[in-house]
């Protein structure tokens, strides 16, 4: 069963401003407003961040890396702008994105939803990943569910 990030990794202080990225959720501004640095600068500040992620990912044995969502800061932004009068507000989260109280998640706890999930899906079909969310986090704790979501799923392999 390969391990998985299909969501967004934390995105650092210094790329996005993410007190107002937590204020509105999914968040409904333009992009440059959330930005920290130029426009002019944005692309390279993305890449690095990128890189970040990536290493993150690669550390914590990540079987499939992806960018982690760099470039944008909400799955829907772009969505939301483009369309008036659809009332966002409410999207139903899974985990708290403001970053409180968020639980890391143990081997052991990651292992037993997967088990649960092979009584419905055999291991070829099953992907491991994270829920979504994680941008509004900080480095050290999506690091941490990272390691304990590959720990788990090594403890279900054996």
């Amino acid at each position: 069963m390969p391990t998985s990030l299909v969501s967004s990794h934390a995105q650092s202080n210094w790329l996005i401003d993410k007190t107002r990225l937590g204020q509105r959720l999914p968040p409904r501004v333009v992009l440059h407003d959330l930005w920290k640095v130029q426009p002019s600068e944005l692309e390279e500040a993305q890449n690095d961040a990128l890189i970040i992620a990536l290493d993150d990912q690669r550390r914590a044995r990540v079987d499939i890396v992806t960018d982690g969502e760099m470039r944008r800061e909400s799955y829907s932004n772009r969505f939301a702008n483009a369309v008036n009068g659809i009332d966002i507000d409410n999207p139903g989260e899974a985990i708290d994105r403001t970053g409180a109280a968020v639980p890391v998640g143990s081997p052991e706890l990651v292992a037993s939803r997967i088990e649960e999930a092979l009584k419905y899906i055999s291991p070829e079909r099953l992907v491991v990943a994270p829920d979504c969310g994680m941008k509004y986090l900080s480095r050290d704790v999506v690091f941490a569910r990272l390691s304990n979501m590959v720990a788990g799923r090594n403890l279900v392999a054996g």
